[in-house]
């Protein structure tokens, strides 16, 4: 799993541990320069006071009265010296904690110019703070969503939420170098809007347990809509709004193989407007084109909601009929054959006409069957419906 490259090279400082930073290195020199001089002027104090002392005077009350003396400017110059170290050590302390606020602050900054929003999770305490373009890529004001972690999950899409929290806890257990994933949020209009959400863990605990998340949510909403459309324009028939013949074929293979797993079969129908060529030749192609639209509505409202339609080529329909034997393939056929008779169908600058379909039926009789076995079975019936008069049914010989 990739990190976003603007969270990479833009900003670095972001994901590392404040620990790892160069700024606070200076921690580190403090502290042994106290100790080091501690431990120096210690040993000088200690030898070199008593040694002179002794050189001046042997008198036990004096030696113990000189002893108090030295013993407190001894404190108080150690005190001196400890007081200026740890001022310099907290004065550069706070430098470095102003540098590092001005840094993310900039970076925040440049982040969300590029359009993204900003969000930092302290995973321990559930607390979270989202950036203002964060907010309001949902559609809310800065002070319209708190500051919880609840406020990030509970408008993940009940859908997408199973992945998006398994991704998630991957990568705070050390898993994936890095959290990216594509998930719908709620907005505050009642939209669902897609957002690609990159994140990584910045600090641990010394038990190596996350302390702290942090990441951006960027808008791919208009994206995800232009591929869900180029995807669709590629299942799906541009006339009839079925399925064309390539998806039809994919489902169809899958209903397949879900079939031999619960031994229930499929049957298929294979369907074909009679004499339509004078159709278009009389009336002309758009009078076809409306025909096969009218054709298709009347499927969709004959047919189950788990029946799948495909326009084949031309005038030709194919109909998968899940978990249904030749019997109940054959009522269906009968009941589109009679709704279609039945139908009046408009056509352009002129009267309605009447049209009429031949059907011919296949099911699956062995486990070996495939796709393309009950489609030649079906086309066969078709064929034999056609040559019987048309506007009729016909099943195909086991």
């Amino acid at each position: 799993m990739e990190l976003h490259p603007a969270t990479m090279t833009v900003a670095p400082h972001l994901f590392q541990s404040p620990s790892k930073l160069g700024d606070l290195s200076f921690a580190n020199r403090a502290t042994a320069s106290v100790v080091l001089a501690y431990a120096v002027f210690s040993m000088v104090w200690i030898l070199l006071s008593d040694a002179a002392v002794l050189r001046f005077t042997t008198n036990p009350h004096q030696i113990a009265f000189v002893s108090s003396i030295k013993g407190g400017l001894f404190v108080a110059v150690t005190s001196v010296l400890l007081a200026l170290l740890m001022y310099r050590y907290f004065k550069l302390l706070a430098s470095a904690n102003e540098k590092l606020r001005a840094s993310e602050k900039t970076w925040q900054f440049a982040l969300e110019g590029s359009g993204d929003g900003v969000w930092d999770w302290s995973i321990q305490t559930g607390a979270a703070k989202f950036s203002p373009r964060w907010k309001d890529m949902l559609g809310y004001a800065v002070d319209e969503i708190g500051e919880s972690a609840d406020e990030w999950e509970k408008r993940v899409h009940p859908e997408d939420k199973a992945r998006v929290m398994a991704d998630l806890q991957a990568h705070t257990e050390g898993q994936t170098r890095a959290f990216a994933v594509e998930f719908r949020m709620h907005c505050k209009d009642g939209s669902w809007k897609w957002v690609l959400g990159r994140g990584m863990v910045v600090s641990r605990d010394v038990q190596g347990q996350a302390v702290r998340l942090v990441g951006t949510n960027t808008d791919i909403h208009e994206r995800k809509l232009l591929e869900d459309g180029l995807r669709f324009q590629a299942q799906v028939d541009y006339l009839t709004g079925m399925a064309n013949r390539g998806h039809f074929m994919h489902q169809a293979e899958q209903e397949i193989v879900r079939a031999r797993r619960y031994g229930k079969s499929p049957s298929l129908l294979m369907l074909d407007v009679d004499l339509f060529k004078q159709v278009n030749d009389a009336h002309g192609h758009n009078a076809g084109d409306a025909v096969l639209t009218k054709l298709a509505e009347i499927c969709r409202q004959t047919l189950r909601d788990v029946d799948t339609v495909g326009r084949m080529g031309g005038e030709e329909f194919a109909v998968l009929l899940p978990e249904s034997g030749p019997g109940e393939a054959l009522d269906v056929a009968e009941r589109l054959r009679a709704a279609v008779a039945a139908t009046k169908f408009p056509i352009e600058r002129g009267l309605p006409i009447q049209v009429t379909v031949s059907i011919g039926v296949g099911a699956v009789v062995s486990k070996d069957d495939t796709i393309d076995v009950i489609l030649s079975k079906a086309d066969n019936a078709l064929y034999e419906a056609k040559n019987s008069g048309r506007n009729r049914v016909c099943v195909a010989a086991h």
